[in-house]
């Protein structure tokens, strides 16, 4: 007698119910509104670290809502637990495991990048006599969800192109920014170091400085034991 051919593990199949940010079978589904599907935890992890002009599909790069609720799709979810109940049941399990420990977290948006306006009547650059310096632009990083960030950061490095005669800048109090006038962009390499209590090693990040519009910001998240953060 055939088996059930809904017990059998259709690779072919499968590939309709994998998850495009884990690349797992999916877990408690959302469905977008582009018809996309995801796990929950997978999809609000994205979404932490997305500010809301980079929060994207996956999938088509259309733009979604941060604050819309997501909810589980149910019939889909159904679905794929009879289709794939081992490995739904084995992917459920780690997920469980990972909310646990996200219960015991405290998270901190760490929020990077550049604002930008432009100068109607700019001046000679020196490193270069044949542009105008007109970007006017301000580097920042700002922490959100603490009462006082001098109590978490020692001080942010921000390393400039070579031909600023300063292009290291240390920002030892907040707010964590400086600004410039110039003509092209570049990479804006930044370390922030936290204050010696925390026994944490320096974050590293990235920053391509940007002169379209308004500027561009970046979100990180940070994750710390919570026993950390009593008395802030």
């Amino acid at each position: 007698m055939e088996k059930n051919p809904l017990n059998k593990t259709n690779t072919n199949l499968m590939k309709e119910y994998i998850c495009a940010i884990c690349l797992q079978i999916i877990v408690e589904p959302i469905t977008t509104k582009c018809n996309h599907n995801f796990c929950y935890f997978c999809f609000e992890e994205m979404k932490d670290n997305c500010t809301p002009e980079n929060f994207k599909c996956p999938m088509c790069r259309n733009k979604l809502e941060e604050n819309q609720e997501e909810k589980i799709n149910t019939n889909l979810q159904m679905k794929i637990k009879e289709l794939f109940t081992e490995e739904y049941n084995e992917k459920f399990k780690i997920l469980q495991e990972k909310k646990l420990l996200e219960n015991s977290l405290k998270k901190i948006n760490i929020i990077y990048g550049n604002d930008h306006k432009e100068i109607k009547e700019g001046k000679p650059s020196n490193s270069n006599p044949d542009v105008e310096n007109k970007h006017s632009w301000k580097m920042s990083v700002e922490l959100q969800g603490v009462n006082d960030p001098e109590n978490f950061i020692e001080k942010v490095h921000f390393k400039l192109h070579p031909t600023f005669k300063q292009n290291l800048i240390i920002c030892k109090k907040a707010p964590y920014s400086f600004g410039r006038i110039g003509w092209g962009t570049f990479d804006i390499p930044i370390t922030i170091y936290w204050n010696s209590k925390f026994k944490m090693e320096p974050l590293k990040l990235n920053h391509e400085l940007n002169f379209s519009g308004n500027g561009f910001f970046s979100k990180k998240i940070m994750k710390f034991d919570k026993d950390l953060f009593k008395g802030n």
